[in-house]
């Protein structure tokens, strides 16, 4: 916990400048349906680490679809903030989905 509350103090003066963080949700695309999650994720867990800074830190966030890549497989971005910031960090997922679709959108099977 003490090192938890340093990665706090760090984090929160990194962000003080901003609203929020936008970045990748994840480094792959979603797993394919008619796959094991856990064969799936396996191959990517050591790897995705772009979501790392908020689980440790225990900073509010958000992911939202960004659309389709691979095999035409869901992407997401995460909306991440500062802590107490929850209503800043929906109001920015709630605008990008106004001006987009994506959320409505669902993957070829």
């Amino acid at each position: 916990m003490r090192v938890r509350r340093q990665i706090n103090d760090a984090t929160d003066g990194l962000l003080a400048q901003f609203d929020a963080v936008v970045y990748p949700a994840s480094n792959t695309v979603a797993s394919p349906i008619s796959m094991n999650f856990d064969d799936y994720a396996a191959r990517w867990s050591r790897r995705n680490v772009l979501t790392t800074l908020g689980n440790l830190s225990g900073l509010p966030g958000i992911s939202v679809p960004t659309g389709f890549g691979e095999r035409g497989l869901p992407t997401a971005m995460q909306i991440v903030g500062r802590a107490r910031t929850e209503n800043a960090i929906f109001a920015v997922a709630s605008a990008y989905q106004r001006l987009t679709d994506w959320h409505d959108r669902h993957p070829e099977i």
